[in-house]
């Protein structure tokens, strides 16, 4: 039979294997496990969408955060190189005179103090000498070795330049540099201008922002040199960060974005926003510790699983205790079918034992009656001739005087088994009448029949030359009385007997070893 169209199919038999005694068991595991996988799901669903909520706001956070310090670096560094400009352009074309030197130091002083991040103004000649400066320091020194003349004496760029930062002569701090080169109209290097901002000031603005205590900011030039860094460590100025994420990405032509990498100075592992300038030779990098900026991202997973993890636990002990009820249940189930069928067999075998005779193997009289009623009870429309007949061992007293009651007994059982090696059909029932007597039933059967039978169980056993001493013949002998009768209302058992009981009487009045037929009540 095959499934209808539209018609259900029977997902759960499918789901949870073929019937049987297992089935429930199949069925209460698999809905435990879709339960407890449905739990898991969702829950790890909801982590796994908060992990991605927190990491996008991470991702926003320090993609703005590099983007307002960038504006914020480039504002320094602008103004910076505004006033470097404007120096330079004055001292290309002219030679200032000692009082023109002192107004624009005046100026200089002035366009400093505007600016609490610039610590000073300075100018330097072909040869490395100070020859101006906006502090009220006297004026002097050579700075010829400085990374920052070096690069202008060897670069005829008009480009202004950012050096890592270095401490300064004149107050001890640490500054970084922005300088510009000074050439004459033949291009020949006149010297450097220079502005020095206060390294100090770019920390105290990002340790404002208050940041966690691994969080990372740093101004980088574009070729991967560390300008300035926060968490700030003297060691680490200068540091190249070439082959990191960020510059990588920064090569690449890419002026923005976010990542997650572990910095190659300190190895730590952050989300990093990332800005780089168009205009100036620099970017900003801002990280948070990956570990510390999911922190409570944890914490909400760790509360979420071990919410989760309280109906589960009680799901499967629920589970498992209904499993195990089953498990008893069909164990409990097995026993009373078991001891049903042990007591089936044991009334099967009472039975046969209430309806066998237990010496001879053949129907007891109780069976024989119970069946001889069968063929008396009304209404019978197929109603044929019935035969009985009814076998004596002759002399059997004598038998047992000579060789003992268990030969007796075995000579019965031999008796017994050519009574039924003459039966050939299953309806033909032999019978233990009582002691030394048997019979047999023979249903749909004549007069004819029935002598020839009960003469085919008396040639049996007188060929058979069964010994039996001290009677006319030496052997074991039969007599047998055959009666006939068609089963009627009017007719009963007892007269077939009976007259099966009176030829057996005449076979033996006229010398025994014989088969007498007399008619039953009805033929």
């Amino acid at each position: 039979m095959t499934d209808q169209p539209g018609k259900p199919k029977r997902t759960i038999r499918w789901l949870f294997g073929t019937a049987g005694p297992d089935q429930a068991i199949h069925q209460t595991s698999g809905l435990i496990a879709i339960v407890c996988m449905t739990i898991i799901g969702l829950t790890g669903w909801q982590i796994q969408s908060e992990y991605f909520d927190q990491l996008q706001r991470h991702d926003q956070d320090v993609a703005n955060l590099s983007t307002v310090l960038l504006r914020n670096a480039e504002s320094s560094i602008l103004h910076s190189s505004t006033i470097l400009l404007g120096l330079v352009e004055r001292l290309e074309k002219d030679k200032l005179t000692p009082d023109e030197l002192r107004r624009l130091k005046s100026v200089a002083r002035a366009q400093a103090s505007s600016y609490p991040e610039i610590q000073g103004i300075f100018v330097y000649d072909a040869k490395g000498n100070q020859i101006f400066s906006s502090l009220e320091l006297p004026t002097g020194g050579n700075f010829f070795e400085r990374n920052y003349f070096q690069h202008h004496l060897n670069d005829p760029s008009p480009d202004i330049y950012l050096a890592p930062p270095i401490r300064s002569r004149t107050s001890g701090d640490w500054v970084f540099t922005v300088s510009q080169r000074m050439s004459d109209s033949q291009g020949r290097f006149l010297g450097i201008t220079m502005v020095t901002l206060k390294v100090q000031t770019f920390l105290s603005f990002y340790r404002n922002l208050n940041l966690d205590e691994n969080a990372l900011v740093s101004l980088i030039r574009k070729d991967g040199t560390t300008l300035l860094r926060m968490p700030f460590k003297e060691s680490e100025i200068g540091t190249s960060v070439i082959g990191g994420a960020a510059y990588n990405a920064i090569q690449q032509g890419e002026t923005e974005g976010v990542t997650t990498y572990s910095s190659p100075i300190d190895r730590i592992r952050r989300i990093v926003g990332f800005s780089a300038s168009k205009t100036l030779p620099f970017y900003i990098v801002v990280g948070l510790e990956e570990c510390r900026a999911f922190r409570e991202w944890r914490t909400s997973a760790y509360i979420s699983s071990a919410v989760a993890l309280g109906p589960l636990i009680l799901i499967v002990a629920l589970g498992l205790k209904t499993i195990a009820g089953i498990r008893k249940r069909h164990e409990t189930e097995d026993r009373l079918r078991q001891a049903h069928l042990t007591l089936t067999e044991m009334n099967r075998s009472l039975e046969v034992l209430a309806s066998e005779d237990a010496l001879t193997g053949l129907a007891n009289r109780r069976q024989m009656e119970r069946v001889l009623s069968q063929y008396f009870l009304p209404p019978n429309p197929d109603r044929t001739l019935l035969s009985f007949i009814l076998i004596d061992i002759d002399h059997f007293k004598n038998y047992n005087d000579t060789y003992g009651h268990q030969a007796g007994d075995q000579c019965l059982r031999e008796v017994s088994g050519h009574i039924q090696n003459q039966l050939h059909r299953h309806t033909d029932i032999p019978v233990r009448y009582g002691g030394e007597e048997l019979a047999v039933i023979l249903p749909d059967t004549g007069e004819a029949g029935a002598v020839k039978v009960a003469e085919k169980i008396r040639a049996a056993v007188f060929e058979a030359a069964i010994e039996n001493n001290n009677t006319p013949l030496g052997r074991l002998t039969l007599s047998l009385g055959v009666s006939t009768c068609i089963p009627n209302h009017d007719g009963a058992a007892q007269d077939l007997i009976a007259q099966a009981d009176k030829a057996l009487y005449q076979a033996k009045h006229e010398g025994r070893n014989r088969v007498v037929f007399k008619a039953g009540l009805g033929q």
